[in-house]
């Protein structure tokens, strides 16, 4: 019986894919090696790997940021040997969940929408509201506000970025995760106007003003110094490889794994909130969406300094701006 539901949920997975690349024009990179396999996926049906939220369409948003050039000795010997955002601020991102109510393949939106959180409540505590930013706007109206395929089958941060900063985004108490790309999509170019709603016992519902967070840029950090240099300025959200058994077995410590992958080899993203050291043992700190009891309280520590699963190959940073203004 699991030979005949692997297959199925194959076919499903691959026809859900063929719909995007009709709908939206896009198709994975032909380097794109994320093994759609019957024994990945029947992994993924019970919960001991990750399905890709990451799929890396041609034609992403570009960077507004690209202040980044290699770094001197001295610039580097400034910073400090170690950071760890969960002790500098209070950062109640801590406890986001892809997993509930319902799985959705939204790690790149997770990645994004927690990263920025975090940016705002480290830079302006007094004016951002204690609650996060909502993933779910990011779901239901990023594809029809023109980024492309922005979704539960896997996506890019970039995309994510592109949006908030076209559009801003809403928090998480007026639009909580759901898990899925909701029919607000069919508002098209209206979508972001009307992701907070009020609804009554009769079942109407109508959409209510709200204030809207935006970002004043976004850029591109590759390699452990640009890494280290922006993680002064807050966390990161940084693609990573999940599909090898260091990953799928991690309980705690340092994950450490000698396979080289190809840039493009990404089926995940994490957001990193420091570096450290333990007994000469360099690493990243690195959050997950799985649950709060996953790895070490939801976090996972990865080695630094060699791109252990490519998580030093691409990594995405934005400066919050709590005075942009929604366009007209």
């Amino acid at each position: 019986m699991p030979s005949v539901i692997t297959s199925a949920v194959l076919v499903l997975l691959l026809a859900v894919l063929a719909l995007i690349s009709a709908q939206y024009g896009q198709t994975l990179s032909s380097g794109y090696s994320y093994p759609v396999t019957p024994e990945y996926l029947q992994l993924e049906i019970e919960g001991k790997v990750e399905a890709p939220g990451v799929r890396l369409f041609p034609n992403p948003p570009e960077p507004t940021d690209k202040r980044f050039r290699p770094l001197t000795h001295s610039e580097l010997r400034s910073y400090p040997t170690s950071l760890d955002w969960r002790t500098l601020a209070h950062l109640h991102s801590n406890v986001m969940t892809q997993r509930q109510p319902t799985w959705c393949g939204a790690c790149f939106a997770f990645g994004a929408i927690s990263s920025l959180t975090d940016r705002y409540l480290i830079h302006f505590p007094e004016q951002f509201p204690q609650t996060i930013l909502s993933v779910q706007d990011v779901l239901n109206c990023a594809s029809a506000m023109g980024f492309g395929y922005v979704g539960c089958a896997g996506s890019q941060i970039e995309r994510v970025m592109g949006y908030i900063q076209s559009y801003g985004v809403v928090d998480a108490a007026c639009n909580p995760y759901l898990g899925v790309q909701s029919s607000f999509t069919i508002l098209g170019t209206d979508c972001w106007r009307n992701q907070c709603r009020q609804c009554l016992s009769n079942g109407s519902c109508s959409p209510i003003p709200s204030k809207r967070w935006g970002i004043r840029s976004w850029g591109v950090v590759s390699g452990e110094d640009q890494m280290i240099a922006e993680l002064q300025n807050g966390p990161i959200a940084c693609y990573i490889n999940t599909h090898v058994p260091t990953y799928v077995d991690y309980k705690k410590g340092i994950m450490s794994d000698p396979t080289v992958f190809k840039k493009e080899d990404i089926t995940h993203v994490v957001s990193i909130l420091g570096y450290g050291q333990e007994r000469n043992v360099p690493y990243w700190i690195a959050r997950n969406w799985v649950n709060p009891t996953w790895g070490e309280n939801g976090f996972f520590r990865v080695f630094r300094g060699n791109n252990t699963l490519n998580l030093e190959s691409r990594c995405i940073y934005a400066f919050p701006d709590p005075n942009w203004i929604a366009p007209k």
